[in-house]
């Protein structure tokens, strides 16, 4: 696949594979990504079930959205409790 759009993606598409995760479900979207149920698949049969977030096309370039999106996943990346999924990407 040359380039991914995750507004594209149906239910009848999954397993798809996105690098190194193979996407099973979308879990949820909003208007600026789609979340999907992954693996995350590792050597010698290693997975862990991650979520992977997916920004849409349309808004994909803004600067914004980037400096949002980092920010998001930096406070993502100290919280850690067993019901909080961690920051890994």
């Amino acid at each position: 696949m040359d380039r991914f759009l995750p507004d594209l993606v149906r239910d009848e598409d999954y397993p798809l594979t996105l690098g190194r995760y193979t996407l099973t479900a979308l879990l949820g979207e909003g208007g600026m990504a789609r979340v999907f149920r992954a693996d995350l698949d590792g050597p010698s049969g290693f997975t862990k079930a991650v979520a992977v977030k997916i920004v849409r096309a349309a808004v994909a370039n803004s600067e914004e959205l980037k400096r949002a999106l980092i920010h998001e996943a930096r406070i993502g990346g100290m919280l850690h409790h067993p019901n909080l999924v961690e920051v890994y990407e």
